[in-house]
């Protein structure tokens, strides 16, 4: 059955190192609501299962749950998982027993007649089908007035955690990263990026457990970003109130979790009268403003940790410019 398939697929993944608990409790979350929630194809024998099941099945999930084309990838990489499981996998209770790694042998295993690679490749879905994720611009990022009255806030109100805060919007790193800095992180180049902070639910206690990869994000390479020297200032200042902690920023003898970060500048941006918005839109907005302000591609692709250019100016670029800028640089075009 699909079900004994597919946690065998992820644990293995999990205990071999290919993904982290993170995503282990994430496939496991998206396997409950696409395929056991639903009581359909977990109900029928993997040789049973036709073509025209497994599409009927993609089709009925993409409209239950109004998924993008972003968030059908979820429900592709659980189906892909599996019957390439399936079809690959051949495991021996002397092979258990002793401990090894399973052995893959291709469709040694005939548990379906279905080649998963070439169902997927021929599979056309109409985009109709999908959700539309229409994104209001002005709730991706912080426009220039409203950066002004968060950075005033900020450096009137100088916590530790509005002192990260201010960090974010002079560097653009993840808040996963800014939370297991540690000093000698701060280097004369920059700051070196080599470490993030994921956090997932237990599955067992339902209770939110943070931990500490020595990656900055999965599959990305360790960067350097490169600071002015206002920027170093804060650093100083953020070393001044915890001079002697491991990280650079710890309350209470503890390292200082992402989510208190989204918490203060949720209530920074309460305080000052404008939208509340998390952490990434602060990442979205450097990234935007290092556009706008015509820096090298090669830069703003180092500075964000991103491999491609492409990435950034697809997910990353929104005007940040306030209103009255925008009809100024129209009515300049029009010569009106």
């Amino acid at each position: 059955m699909i079900t004994d398939l597919f946690e065998r697929w992820n644990e293995e993944r999990y205990e071999n190192g290919e993904i982290g608990k993170n995503s282990y409790t994430k496939y496991g979350n998206d396997f409950k609501r696409f395929f056991q929630k639903q009581d359909t194809l977990c109900s029928i024998p993997m040789k049973e299962i036709t073509e025209a099941e497994l599409l009927a099945f993609i089709k009925l999930n993409i409209r239950r749950f109004h998924l993008t084309r972003k968030s059908y990838a979820s429900l592709r990489t659980l189906i892909m998982g599996v019957f390439k499981y399936t079809q690959g996998h051949t495991i021996t209770h002397a092979l258990r027993a002793g401990g090894l790694r399973p052995i893959r042998y291709a469709k040694m295993n005939k548990m379906t007649d279905i080649s998963i690679s070439t169902f997927f490749s021929d599979l056309q879905l109409s985009n109709n089908l999908f959700k539309k994720n229409r994104k209001d611009a002005s709730s991706q990022v912080f426009n220039d007035d409203e950066v002004i009255k968060l950075v005033k806030y900020l450096r009137d109100h100088p916590t530790i955690h509005n002192l990260g805060l201010l960090l974010l919007f002079d560097t653009g790193m993840r808040v996963g990263e800014l939370c297991v800095l540690k000093p000698e992180n701060i280097t004369k180049e920059g700051i070196v990026i080599n470490s993030t902070e994921i956090y997932y639910k237990d599955p067992d206690t339902n209770k939110t457990v943070f931990e500490i990869k020595d990656t900055p994000k999965m599959g990305a390479d360790e960067r350097t970003i490169i600071i002015p020297e206002p920027t170093r200032a804060i650093i100083k200042r953020i070393r001044l109130m915890n001079p002697f902690g491991e990280y650079l920023f710890m309350k209470d003898g503890k390292r200082i979790n992402s989510t208190r970060f989204n918490y203060h500048l949720y209530k920074a941006c309460k305080e000052v009268g404008i939208p509340e918005r998390s952490t990434h839109k602060i990442r979205k907005t450097y990234a935007s403003k290092l556009i706008d302000g015509e820096v090298e591609e090669a830069l703003i692709r180092s500075q964000m940790g991103h491999t491609d250019i492409k990435t950034t100016k697809d997910y990353y670029y929104y005007a940040t410019q306030n209103q009255k800028y925008k009809e100024s640089q129209i009515a300049k075009a029009l010569c009106v």
